[in-house]
C-alpha cells in the first residue's frame, strides 16, 4: 500500500492551521477579558457569559444543525 505524501501535507497542514487558530482566538479572548477587567472590573466581565452561551447556540443551529432545546 502506497502512502500518498501529498495528502498528508495537506492533513498535516489543516491540524496545524487548526491549532494555531485555537491559540490566536484564546488569546485575542484573554487580551480582551484582561482589557476588560482593567476598565470596568470583573462584573462587567462576568456580564459576557451568557452572551457567549447565545452566541454558540445561534452558531450550532445553521452550522451544526443542531437542534434548540429550550427547558424540557
Amino acid at each position: 500500500m502506497k502512502i500518498d505524501h501529498g495528502r498528508v501535507n495537506i492533513i498535516r497542514t489543516i491540524i496545524e492551521t487548526l491549532y494555531l487558530q485555537g491559540i490566536i482566538g484564546s488569546g485575542l479572548c484573554f487580551v480582551g477579558m484582561s482589557w476588560c477587567v482593567k476598565k470596568r472590573g470583573p462584573v462587567f466581565t462576568a456580564a459576557f457569559s451568557p452572551f457567549v452561551q447565545i452566541m454558540a447556540a445561534l452558531i450550532d443551529i445553521p452550522v451544526l444543525h443542531e437542534q434548540l432545546n429550550l427547558g424540557r
